[in-house]
């Protein structure tokens, strides 16, 4: 059986009613399909059931280039993808000659995930005969809002674990004078190149830039050239989803986990 190392304790399996889950993002990376636009066009058609809206989009990507005279040349170059979401743009499938992600952005359970997503890994297998990945991802994305949660009176030290705590007590400064931070780490969880970075640290929920959060952020992946199977893909995500509840507990104070249950 498979395993890996998740690098923080182990918790009880929840489901919270105030959930600060903001996206779930499952990534599958492969080889340049250099397919056919009818072969976009047949595996969306293949999850009608699914997804009811489809769209052509781009990306856009500069590169400075230093050429021999010091003269910076600016280099444009655009990626073709394909967008399907469902009718409340909930579920959102992205596919470019390169990638598969399917996002949620309101998530509910892990069964009802992967419900949705095992059929969009077959059917890339079966339409495009992909053989081998590069990196298999999952990430969960929190944001937690305190005034959201009716913790307007109470300090990110009682919600928040021991970072933040050792950011204040080591300044010496007021928690409002903080206004914004984050954290990036990386753990290893085999030696089958699994790991998990997480994005962590003071965010702005609101576009005006007054009200902060806090953003918990872990991205799993496996992270090497692996055979497609879809079966083995789907046991690698379930072993990543547990580590992604027990990191969430790690990261927040009892309070916090009460208030989210209620």
């Amino acid at each position: 059986m498979y395993e890996i190392k998740i690098p923080f304790p182990d918790s009880d399996r929840v489901e919270y009613k105030n959930n600060p889950l903001i996206e779930v993002v499952c990534e599958i990376r492969f080889a340049d399909l250099s397919a056919s636009e009818e072969l976009f066009v047949k595996f969306f058609k293949k999850l009608g059931g699914i997804f009811e809206k489809f769209e052509e989009d781009h990306t856009v990507e500069l590169q400075v280039e230093i050429l021999d005279s010091k003269i910076p040349n600016l280099k444009q170059s655009k990626t073709k993808f394909y967008r399907a979401r469902d009718e409340n743009n909930i579920w959102t499938l992205n596919l470019s000659e390169t990638s598969m992600s399917l996002s949620c952005t309101s998530y509910k359970t892990w069964e009802d995930y992967k419900n949705k997503l095992r059929p969009c890994l077959m059917t890339l297998v079966e339409v495009f005969n992909v053989k081998v990945y590069s990196r298999c991802g999952l990430r969960y994305r929190n944001i937690i809002d305190k005034i959201e949660l009716g913790f307007e009176k109470e300090s990110w030290s009682e919600l928040i674990s021991e970072d933040v705590v050792d950011v204040m007590v080591s300044l010496g400064q007021p928690e409002d004078d903080l206004i914004e931070k984050t954290n990036i780490f990386t753990f290893r969880m085999s030696e089958d190149n699994d790991q998990v970075k997480i994005n962590h640290g003071f965010v702005y929920n609101n576009s005006d830039k007054t009200r902060k959060a806090y953003l918990i952020d872990g991205d799993f992946s496996h992270q090497k050239e692996t055979e497609v199977d879809c079966d083995s893909i789907i046991t690698r995500l379930d072993l990543y989803r547990k580590g992604a509840g027990r990191m969430f507990r790690w990261a927040i104070r009892e309070k916090l986990h009460k208030r989210l249950l209620d």
